[in-house]
């Protein structure tokens, strides 16, 4: 009896001492919350502490973080049984606003294998600088923008925004605007800007007064004080996209009003002939109660030409569209688009698009 006891004692403490063999990675803490961060103050750094727990060396073969983000560092001498180490974990917060939460991966010998850690937090934005706000400059004048988009603009209607100035300067500036076209109406408000205040550039879209479809950009030139000199980097861009207004039309129009049909949206003139001249046909018909007017066609390519033969087209008539490549003035595969804008208030703007290979 006494010999099986013994026995059985050096097995368990066998068994335990197999079981023991090798490094145990033991963190303290497996996560941490930086709290509130504020973004001007760039990066913060947390440490976990870890704790060797087995009976042989431990060794960290690498750290990786979830991003770019979040920069690791580590212990890299072998952590004998019984000490500690450590892992760093820096998190860059600068261009970064809002809420994060970031892993870390941890790769050892340890029996458990691979660790991963959390870092979290909040990134206040920091409050931009008066510079930082009015990155564009004419002069002393600086500009929130130089380009003013409107996107969709009624033909009937009239839109109106704003772009945001401040007087760099130390004198007061007088803003004019010059070669400003009889669509748009644009003031500085206020007319005189003193020095180190801030104002703004109002400009109107009057839709109802322009004759011109689809999207177009026209430039405004800015004089201060004085100055006549009218130049490129002087100037504000506005954009739009002049549309019909079909919001009124009742469901009984618009069951009475054109139908626009293209034979095809994709006209492909294959394998392209260096100085050879060629032409395609799309057939275009009205299959509405109404006439189809035709109110543009657009096609920015200097080396294509599109020319309809007729742009008003009576209920159930077609109307050919000529698509003509020009010689010698394509330099390398065709992939271009020729928009078509017409009264059809279920399709106002169809896209043919034209390709070829050289």
């Amino acid at each position: 009896m006494k010999k099986v006891f013994l026995f059985a004692v050096f097995l368990i403490a066998a068994v335990s001492m197999y079981a023991q063999t090798g490094a145990v990675i033991d963190f303290k803490d497996k996560s941490h919350d930086f709290g509130t961060i504020a973004e001007e103050n760039g990066s913060v750094t947390c440490e976990f502490i870890f704790t060797n727990k087995g009976d042989a060396p431990l060794v960290i073969s690498r750290v990786s973080a979830s991003c770019g983000c979040t920069t690791p560092d580590w212990t890299k001498e072998p952590i004998a049984p019984g000490k500690t180490g450590f892992i760093k974990a820096t998190y860059n917060a600068k261009g970064r606003p809002g809420q994060f939460v970031k892993q870390i991966t941890v790769y050892s010998n340890a029996k458990d294998g691979n660790v991963t850690l959390t870092i979290k937090g909040n990134v206040t934005p920091k409050t931009a600088s008066i510079g930082e706000s009015y990155p564009y400059s004419i002069g002393d004048l600086k500009l929130k923008n130089i380009n003013l988009p409107f996107y969709d603009v009624s033909n009937k209607g009239m839109k109106t925004d704003k772009i945001g100035i401040y007087n760099s300067g130390k004198s007061p500036l007088s803003v004019h605007f010059s070669r400003v076209p009889s669509h748009l109406v644009v003031t500085a408000n206020p007319a005189v800007l003193n020095a180190g205040a801030q104002g703004e550039i109002v400009i109107t879209y009057k839709g109802n007064a322009i004759k011109d479809w689809g999207a177009r950009t026209d430039d405004v030139f800015l004089l201060l004080n004085n100055e006549s000199r009218i130049a490129n980097d002087r100037k504000i861009s506005v954009s739009a996209n002049i549309v019909e207004d079909f919001a009124t039309l009742t469901p009984e129009q618009r069951a009475q009003a054109a139908r626009i049909e293209v034979s095809s949206q994709n006209v492909d003139f294959g394998k392209i002939v260096s100085g050879e001249k060629s032409s395609q046909t799309v057939t275009i018909k009205n299959t509405g109660k109404s006439t189809l007017h035709i109110h543009k066609l657009s096609c920015e390519a200097g080396y294509l030409q599109a020319k309809i033969d007729r742009m008003s087209i009576a209920p159930g008539k077609i109307a050919k569209l000529n698509i003509t490549l020009l010689p010698g003035k394509l330099r390398s595969g065709l992939n271009e688009r020729i928009s078509i804008i017409s009264n059809d208030p279920a399709r106002s703007n169809v896209i043919i698009r034209v390709s070829g290979t050289r």
